[in-house]
């Protein structure tokens, strides 16, 4: 069992485990202090802030500008220009976010006229676009594999903003004031990366804005701003259409069952997260290796989102209930079906690292394009018939469509796709994986 604690020790390992102390943190918190909130607030408040932050989200691809799927490799690749890279990157995300903020708002006014409270929870909690630029900078501690800075960094960001939202609490402040706590979470995130990369590495490569670093960077990510808009469509779409074929209490509804089929996911992004830099150098080392690597981190997203999956459709009414209490019960259901989906959208997360790699990024938007018609048409057709148990019908069905059948359309694309087939066979995988291991061949420590 050499292998075994070998691997456990490798450095793969670690920053996965920071990223995961991080994670399970903020999942504490936030389960903690987001069903207290959720219980005062209620369905209809709760929905609210929700049925805003749908709209909010079809402006998040864009404000990123796409480079958070393509800045780690780009950092890995110029380190010695890791200042310019950086700066550049949060500058342009800035101007991208005020422009959304002023966007978000000016379509909340004409979609939802005559209603001041909508349009104040949209301007404040759109602020988040803004902070969210200096996220940047997690993408370099990522790409050095030091993911314990941004962990402690994330830790502390989420207390403020549970401090937050227990004095909005006792208080008893309206639902525009808690609007505002993903603003405060983000903005407290921004404060401290910019603190902490100016002590890691500030004086060697200081930040600063250039475009002759910038624009060749931008060109190879616009693909995601495309491809990403639509997924964010895709993805809000159901809240949004549940909100005007239902009701903002069925919204809240719809969202409790989301955010309790996400709360885990944090793991799902960590392995993502910590694989990238490990996979990424072998693409031109050993090509052979590298394409194993990705069927495994493949079948790990599957078999974990499905063993997690399994238990929540066991236990989601008690969950609902402990959770949020027996007002959110008519959201059991829904979480039941929309549970399957995460297997299926992190395989979409995880394919840009091939993506990247081949350089076919430019397939991602005609991936997410396919994902936004067929969301679109089941979702107005299984809302009419099923309710919020539509939309989560349709969510699941469009995830599996878009990650796991529609690359096999596109011949450029469709070798990542064999390599998700392969992942589905776990016995297979884990053989490999375990008999690599005792050879002591293959793998970044």
């Amino acid at each position: 069992m050499g292998y075994i604690r070998s691997f456990l020790k490798t450095k793969f390992i670690n920053n996965f485990s920071w990223i995961v102390v991080g994670r399970v943190y903020q999942m504490l918190i936030n389960l903690v202090v987001s069903m207290l909130s959720a219980r005062y607030l209620g369905p209809s408040n709760y929905g609210l802030i929700n049925y805003v932050a749908s709209y909010t989200s079809l402006f998040t691809a864009f404000c990123t500008l796409g480079t958070n799927d393509t800045v780690v490799n780009e950092l890995m690749g110029n380190r010695e220009s890791e200042g310019k890279l950086i700066g550049t990157t949060i500058f342009s995300r800035i101007c991208a976010g005020i422009l959304s903020v002023v966007t978000v708002t000016l379509l909340i006014k004409n979609i939802d006229p005559g209603e001041p409270l909508t349009l104040w929870v949209a301007l404040v909690y759109s602020t988040t676009l803004i902070f969210q630029s200096f996220e940047t900078i997690k993408y370099w501690y990522q790409s050095l594999l030091r993911s314990k800075t941004t962990s402690i960094i994330s830790i502390i960001a989420y207390t403020v903003v549970a401090v937050y939202k227990i004095i909005l609490l006792i208080f008893k402040k309206s639902v525009v004031w808690f609007a505002a706590a993903n603003a405060v979470d983000y903005a407290v995130i921004a404060v401290m990366f910019v603190i902490a990369y100016m002590h890691d590495n500030g004086k060697n490569q200081p930040l600063s804005v250039s475009f002759k670093i910038g624009i060749p960077f931008l060109k190879k990510s616009y693909h995601y701003i495309i491809s990403g808009t639509m997924v964010a469509l895709y993805g809000q779409m159901d809240k949004i259409m549940i909100g005007k074929m239902m009701n903002e209490e069925d919204v809240g509804y719809y969202s409790a069952a989301i955010v309790i089929y996400t709360m885990w996911a944090f793991v799902l992004s960590a392995l993502i997260d910590s694989a990238r830099t490990v996979i990424i150098p072998l693409f031109k080392k050993d090509k052979k290796l590298y394409e194993k690597r990705l069927v495994q981190l493949y079948c790990a997203i599957i078999y974990v989102s499905f063993a997690v999956a399994a238990l929540i459709v066991i236990f989601a009414k008690p969950i609902i209930y402990i959770l949020y209490g027996e007002h959110y019960l008519p959201a059991t259901n829904a979480l039941r079906v929309v549970a399957w989906s995460a297997a299926f959208s992190y395989l979409g997360v995880a394919r840009n690292i091939w993506l990247v790699q081949n350089g076919q990024q430019k397939y991602e938007k005609h991936l997410a394009l396919i994902g936004v018609l067929c969301n679109l048409v089941m979702n107005y057709f299984f809302i009419k018939l099923w309710g919020i148990c539509g939309a989560a019908a349709a969510t699941l069905i469009t995830q599996i469509i878009t990650n796991c059948i529609a690359g096999f359309f596109f011949k450029s694309i469709r070798r990542n796709n064999m390599l998700v087939l392969k992942a589905f066979n776990i016995f297979a995988v884990a053989k490999d994986f375990l008999a690599q291991r005792k050879s002591g061949g293959g793998g970044n420590k």
